[in-house]
Protein backbone atom coordinates (compact mmCIF):
# COMPACT_ATOMS: atom_id res chain seq x y z
CA UNK A 1 0.00 0.00 0.00
CA UNK A 2 2.80 2.99 0.51
CA UNK A 3 3.99 2.30 -2.61
CA UNK A 4 0.93 2.70 -4.41
CA UNK A 5 0.70 6.11 -2.41
CA UNK A 6 4.40 6.99 -3.38
CA UNK A 7 3.26 6.62 -6.96
CA UNK A 8 -0.08 9.09 -6.27
CA UNK A 9 2.47 11.65 -4.31
CA UNK A 10 5.04 11.81 -7.01
CA UNK A 11 2.25 12.19 -9.91
CA UNK A 12 0.52 14.91 -7.66
CA UNK A 13 4.24 16.59 -7.08
CA UNK A 14 4.84 16.37 -11.04
CA UNK A 15 1.96 18.15 -12.04
CA UNK A 16 2.32 21.01 -9.55
CA UNK A 17 5.85 21.42 -10.78
CA UNK A 18 4.83 21.63 -13.89
CA UNK A 19 1.96 24.33 -13.28
CA UNK A 20 4.48 26.54 -11.24
CA UNK A 21 7.33 25.87 -13.66
CA UNK A 22 5.83 26.93 -16.65
CA UNK A 23 5.03 30.02 -15.08
CA UNK A 24 6.62 33.36 -16.95
CA UNK A 25 6.10 36.74 -16.22
CA UNK A 26 2.30 36.73 -15.61
CA UNK A 27 0.75 34.39 -17.06
CA UNK A 28 0.46 30.35 -16.99
CA UNK A 29 1.42 28.39 -20.12
CA UNK A 30 -0.10 25.22 -18.69
CA UNK A 31 -2.46 24.33 -16.48
CA UNK A 32 -5.91 25.67 -16.11
CA UNK A 33 -6.54 28.85 -17.03
CA UNK A 34 -8.95 29.70 -13.78
CA UNK A 35 -5.16 30.04 -12.00
CA UNK A 36 -3.84 32.44 -14.86
CA UNK A 37 -5.29 35.91 -12.66
CA UNK A 38 -3.50 38.67 -10.57
CA UNK A 39 -4.86 36.35 -7.12
CA UNK A 40 -3.22 33.20 -7.85
CA UNK A 41 -0.04 34.37 -9.47
CA UNK A 42 0.59 36.09 -6.35
CA UNK A 43 -0.02 32.85 -4.04
CA UNK A 44 2.27 31.07 -6.67
CA UNK A 45 5.02 33.57 -5.74
CA UNK A 46 4.21 33.71 -2.27
CA UNK A 47 4.31 30.44 -1.66
CA UNK A 48 7.39 28.97 -4.36
CA UNK A 49 9.37 27.19 -1.96
CA UNK A 50 6.53 25.50 0.09
CA UNK A 51 3.62 25.04 -2.67
CA UNK A 52 4.70 21.31 -3.37
CA UNK A 53 4.54 20.23 -0.03
CA UNK A 54 1.57 22.08 0.71
CA UNK A 55 -0.06 20.44 -2.28
CA UNK A 56 1.39 17.00 -0.87
CA UNK A 57 0.00 17.01 1.78
CA UNK A 58 -3.54 18.27 1.08
CA UNK A 59 -3.57 15.20 -1.07
CA UNK A 60 -2.24 12.94 1.16
CA UNK A 61 -4.46 14.18 3.93
CA UNK A 62 -7.46 13.92 1.60
CA UNK A 63 -7.10 10.29 0.23
CA UNK A 64 -7.69 11.56 -3.27
CA UNK A 65 -11.12 13.68 -2.94
CA UNK A 66 -10.98 16.30 -4.81
CA UNK A 67 -13.14 18.66 -3.19
CA UNK A 68 -11.11 18.04 0.11
CA UNK A 69 -7.90 18.72 -1.65
CA UNK A 70 -9.33 21.70 -2.93
CA UNK A 71 -10.89 22.99 0.47
CA UNK A 72 -7.62 22.32 1.86
CA UNK A 73 -5.09 24.69 -0.68
CA UNK A 74 -7.51 27.65 -0.10
CA UNK A 75 -7.37 27.38 3.60
CA UNK A 76 -3.29 26.69 3.61
CA UNK A 77 -2.90 29.41 0.60
CA UNK A 78 -5.98 31.84 -0.53
CA UNK A 79 -5.68 30.59 -3.86
CA UNK A 80 -9.27 31.34 -5.44
CA UNK A 81 -11.73 28.67 -5.74
CA UNK A 82 -11.74 27.59 -9.52
CA UNK A 83 -8.00 27.57 -9.01
CA UNK A 84 -7.84 25.38 -6.15
CA UNK A 85 -10.94 23.14 -7.32
CA UNK A 86 -8.47 22.41 -10.54
CA UNK A 87 -5.82 20.78 -8.36
CA UNK A 88 -8.40 19.38 -6.85
CA UNK A 89 -9.64 17.68 -9.82
CA UNK A 90 -5.75 16.50 -10.52
CA UNK A 91 -5.74 14.79 -7.15
CA UNK A 92 -9.21 12.91 -7.70
CA UNK A 93 -7.94 11.89 -11.22
CA UNK A 94 -4.47 10.58 -10.21
CA UNK A 95 -6.60 8.41 -7.40
CA UNK A 96 -9.08 7.07 -9.93
CA UNK A 97 -7.32 6.71 -12.68
CA UNK A 98 -3.74 6.48 -11.50
CA UNK A 99 -3.19 4.59 -8.76
CA UNK A 100 -4.98 0.60 -9.04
Amino acid sequence: MSFIREIYFIVIFCTALALVWSQQGSSIKAGSPDCNNAEDLSVFKNYNSTFHVILHDCASNCWGDGSCAANCLIKQTALTSPCAKCFGDDVACTAAHCIK
